[in-house]
């Protein structure tokens, strides 16, 4: 299981030596995606430049060469401890009751071949509203000002939204998903976490390792992918620090004409 940001909750279950904390105070504010995540692809065998990459060492990694060929546009460091998933709750994290309201969302998990995805109620469309979504049926896109509040201050009605995503318009993508699973959950008294693990993870070493993600481009050939780097260690984290500011230092300089 990993880590790219400096939440309390999380670090708990990393306890991060000074150095390896240090490393992660110079990520980003938004860090992005990383290898394997959403549109970001997995490493493949051809390795060709439609394919992320990932190294065990810094060393594995070379570096690369920083030049016209190779830009490091972003990168973010993240914390590492080896882990499975909990068997008493499959890897969810929740505890049987909201598993199984999680688990009955869509028609294709339903025991009954038929989810609640399209059978929300008032209750859990404020849950949404409240988390700042729906644009689609609350709120007017206006050039330069990006999603406002409609004028006539319309609130979508349950019918409304079930009806919008039985079309498919937008539908609930996965975060409307967990709002809707964690209000209706907690409006039935059930809502909870797996008292087995953290977060559907069961650590299975003590030991927490500093890694780092990075995303090259080829100017060349138009395209980029991700390059992750499973462990940084502290002799060699000056070293890293050189390459990321070399590449920062490249990309300012494309951009002094206008300073």
């Amino acid at each position: 299981m990993r880590t790219r940001h400096l939440d309390h909750d999380e670090l708990k279950n990393y306890s991060p030596a000074p150095w390896q904390l240090s490393a992660m105070e110079a990520n980003p504010g938004y860090v992005s995606w990383g290898v394997g995540e959403d549109y970001m692809p997995s490493p493949r065998e051809d390795g060709g430049w439609s394919s992320s990459q990932s190294h065990t060492t810094w060393g594995d990694f070379g570096p690369w060469g920083l030049d016209a060929l190779n830009e490091c546009a972003n990168f973010y460091f993240f914390l590492e401890r080896d882990s499975k998933d909990c068997e008493a709750c499959h890897g969810s994290g929740l505890n049987p009751e909201t598993e199984q309201i999680a688990n009955s969302f869509y028609d294709h998990q339903s025991p009954t071949g038929k989810g609640w995805h399209d059978q929300i109620i008032q209750d859990e469309v404020q849950a949404l509203l409240d988390s700042g979504r729906l644009h689609d049926l609350a709120k007017t896109f206006i050039p330069g000002k990006g999603w406002q509040p409609r004028e006539d201050g319309h609130i979508p009605s349950a019918d409304e939204v079930n009806a919008w995503q039985r079309g498919r318009g937008m539908g609930h993508d996965c975060i409307n998903r967990w709002i809707l699973i964690e209000a209706r959950a907690k409006r039935l008294g059930v809502y909870g976490h797996c008292p087995h693990c953290d977060q559907g993870t069961v650590y299975t070493s003590d030991q927490t390792k500093l890694g780092l993600m990075i995303w090259m481009l080829h100017p060349r050939k138009g395209c980029s992918r991700g390059v992750e780097v499973l462990e940084i260690t502290e002799s060699e984290l000056p070293m890293v620090y050189a390459w990321l500011r070399e590449a920062a230092d490249r990309n300012a300089k494309r951009f002094t004409i206008l300073a």
